[in-house]
């Protein structure tokens, strides 16, 4: 069956420049990823280079790399704080027009932060069936669920999209491991590379490039029309450097590029929309601005109470909205709720509060109010935790 078509659509004209890539540095150990990414933040073609450190030892011996010049970005090692690390270098301003430099060493630590996460969710779920079936547990580790994977995986997307909504260059660091060739389930005499990350993000990236040992460097994909690696190949790279690679990608003429024009997808089914004469469509959402809502909800910050009226949020210039702290840290607190116990709790202290009719954004840029919030996500609770009676409404 054909789809109606509910309202009229633009176009436009391809601009014909690249944006900034986000380059994937993957090497085995010590092959110098990171001395790598040092090096990158002494080209002249960008201005500030922002390092987030992700489970390695800060660079601090690096400032010795010739040209290396870079800042630390402090952070607490949280998901949300990295993530808001992400956001605020997105949002540095540029030094005589040179665009900025954003580095995540190391793109596998990440994703091991957010397995570690949902393995730890695992863990405690299966003690607490332990608990109410009255038996001792057995401190195994639990299997992580495939609703825990998705988590995972859309908090993976939410810092690739970060990246997604700098217009300057980006590195993510990442292990190089060789293992061993499975064939029919059953593993075999050969030995093949692979890049210890999120599986998708060499999809998400427009330059990967592998470093087996230190003095080698192999592209093994790249998203260009001046420089072609036929699918497949590993193209030799002599006398490496990120610098030469942008400039091999024709990224140091003069107006070479443009910021990145990512068509975006919603999982909602949106209801049809407004005749043009009387609504225009609403723009596509950046994919930064996603990613700066999503954080912005759970902020930590010291919660103090206050009446009714001082806790609804303000509205800035740009329609985002600003929060009081009490409510910021509500929500920070209803962000670990993991069980009917923590659900529960949050309902009396919103009460307390006087927040239940707060209305707060949500990650796919909805409202509900906090009332509403906590009794979905405790409907969302999997079968073994959900209650007998719902929180009352």
């Amino acid at each position: 069956m054909c789809a109606m078509i509910t309202r009229e659509y633009e176009t436009r004209r391809p601009t014909g420049k690249p944006p900034w890539p986000i380059v994937l540095v993957a090497g085995a150990e010590k092959a110098g990823k990171s001395w790598t990414a040092a090096q990158a933040s002494g080209s002249d073609l960008v201005g500030r280079t922002f390092w987030i450190g992700i489970g390695e030892d800060d660079p601090d011996e690096y400032k010795h790399v010739p040209g290396a010049d870079f800042e630390i970005v402090k952070h607490d090692g949280t998901y949300r704080d990295l993530l808001g690390a992400a956001v605020w270098a997105t949002r540095q301003p540029r030094i005589d027009g040179l665009p900025n430099l954003i580095v995540g060493d190391s793109g596998t630590r990440y994703w091991d932060l957010l397995c570690d996460q949902q393995q730890l969710v695992a863990n405690d779920r299966a003690r607490r069936k332990a608990e109410r079936a009255r038996r001792e547990w057995d401190g195994e580790d639990a299997t992580i669920t495939m609703d825990q994977w998705n988590i995972a995986k859309q908090r993976w997307a939410h810092f690739v999209d970060a990246l997604r909504g700098h217009d300057g260059p980006s590195i993510i660091t990442a292990r190089l491991e060789e293992v061993t060739v499975m064939v029919n389930g059953q593993p075999s005499t050969a030995k093949e590379l692979k890049i210890k990350t999120e599986k998708s993000l060499p999809f998400d990236v427009g330059v990967v490039v592998q470093i087996p040992r230190r003095g080698e460097a192999f592209v093994t994909g790249v998203r260009s029309v001046k420089y072609d690696v036929p699918v497949g190949e590993r193209k030799p790279f002599e006398n490496f450097t990120v610098d030469a690679l942008w400039r091999r990608l024709g990224l140091d003429a003069p107006d070479a590029t443009a910021p990145r024009q990512h068509s975006a997808i919603d999982p909602r089914e949106a209801p049809p929309a407004a005749p043009a004469e009387q609504a225009a469509p609403a723009p596509q959402e950046p994919q930064q601005r996603r990613a700066e809502r999503f954080y912005r909800e759970p902020a930590p910050a010291a919660a103090s109470a206050a009446s009714s009226a001082q806790q609804e949020p303000a509205q800035d210039d740009d329609g985002s909205r600003t929060y009081p702290p009490v409510v910021i840290a509500f929500m920070a607190e209803l962000s670990q709720a993991q069980n009917v116990e923590d659900y529960r709790d949050a309902w009396r202290k919103s009460g307390e509060l006087d927040i239940r009719g707060v209305e707060v954004e949500t990650p796919d840029n909805g409202l509900v109010t906090i009332g509403r919030l906590i009794m979905s996500r405790q409907a969302a609770l999997p079968r073994e935790d959900a209650p007998s009676e719902p929180v009352p409404s």
